[in-house]
């Protein structure tokens, strides 16, 4: 962990949207809350309001302001962005990758006298980055400072989305709560029985996770087969519908948002996930510290995740096609000792330690630029 004395930055404010439950917010939460115990003071900004984890954030003594916008594009952002810059001078701006956020936030450091900015990069679609729109792009060249994820997703930046290169670091995500997971044990292979497959995603659209109901629909015929899904969110009525259009009845659990993931997850053989777009999941890196196998579709980091004893990467996007691989998959899963190399790998490079330490680096070399 880097040391107080070793930050040339003392104030952090941090911009953001709103912070709602997901793995991205659950990061943030994590790292603030290390540079906090390394002796930075951190405050929060919320162009709507806090969300959830803004909320367990403030108990834990985070000062927070809330612009309480109803719309993020609206003008008002900037100059309550300045008169707040001004009262807190903080010595930087973290902006999260919301594409507003980016805006008003780097439009606002620059009117203040250039102060250094730093974002994260928590997407590599293609085509769907829209948090790097021109606009964006074109403001990044004043504080062209982010962290990202790894060497795939600064190739998609620059290649795929033109965002010219700046002072870039790459910080792996850290697992945030790790210990609760590797203190579980690693599940044993299930003789007989039905196969238990899981997903922890919020219920959102962009998690296609009708796609999994499918799967296991399609799978059930080979096999006794069930699927529960961990979070909670808009698309539950549409999901339900649909179980009920397959028939799934208890094939199908949904056990909406829950805090015991480490807890539930032993007790399933299979982690999937059926998202269109991913790029380094939170949900997969818990998975694996846990020690329990992944199968999900070749997106950001998960080549690099998965294949061979690490996991299944899912070719193609037909659930009924995936079912057909999974259920090879099985016969022969990882061995108990490729779980548990794999949780010391997961322990090695995602530890919330280690984050915080590649963060205070950054943000003390950033620092200087003020």
């Amino acid at each position: 962990m880097t040391h107080p004395t070793e930050l040339s930055i003392r104030r952090l404010l941090v911009l953001a949207s709103t912070l709602g439950v997901g793995g991205g917010e659950k990061v943030l939460a994590s790292l603030l809350r290390g540079l906090r115990a390394a002796g930075v003071s951190v405050e929060l900004c919320y162009l709507k309001s806090p969300g959830p984890v803004g909320e367990a954030l403030a108990a834990d003594g985070c000062a927070s302001h809330a612009l309480g916008l109803a719309d993020t594009r609206s003008p008002r952002a900037l100059p309550a962005l300045l008169r707040l810059l001004r009262e807190r001078q903080p010595d930087l701006l973290y902006v999260q990758d919301h594409h507003d956020c980016l805006f008003w936030g780097r439009l606002a450091a620059a009117l203040h006298g250039f102060l250094p900015t730093l974002s994260p990069v928590h997407s590599s679609a293609a085509g769907r980055l829209r948090a790097y729109r021109l606009y964006n792009r074109l403001l990044l060249g004043l504080s062209p400072n982010l962290a990202t994820l790894g060497g795939w997703q600064e190739r998609a930046l620059e290649r795929r989305e033109g965002v010219p290169r700046g002072l870039w670091r790459r910080i792996p995500n850290p697992v945030p709560d790790l210990e609760r997971f590797l203190a579980t044990e690693v599940p044993a292979q299930r003789q007989g029985g039905a196969v238990e497959l899981v997903c922890v995603a919020g219920l959102r659209p962009e998690k296609r996770l009708e796609r999994l109901l499918r799967l296991v629909d399609a799978l059930r015929r080979r096999r006794a087969a069930r699927l529960t899904l961990i979070g909670d969110g808009p698309e539950r009525p549409r999901l339900e519908a649909l179980a009920g259009e397959l028939g799934l009845g208890g094939s199908l659990r949904l056990l909406g948002q829950r805090d015991d993931i480490a807890a539930l997850l032993p007790d399933h053989d299979l982690f999937v996930l059926g998202s269109e777009e991913e790029a380094l999941p939170l949900s997969v890196l818990e998975a694996q510290a846990a020690g329990l196998p992944v199968a999900a579709p070749p997106h950001g980091a998960l080549p690099e995740l998965l294949g061979g004893e690490r996991g299944l990467l899912l070719n193609g996007d037909d659930p009924a096609h995936w079912a057909e691989q999974i259920d090879r998959f099985l016969v022969a899963p990882p061995s108990p000792a490729a779980r548990e190399a794999l949780r010391r790998r997961v322990a090695r490079d995602h530890a919330p330690e280690r984050f915080t330490a590649r963060y205070g680096r950054f943000l003390a070399a950033l620092g200087g630029q003020g």
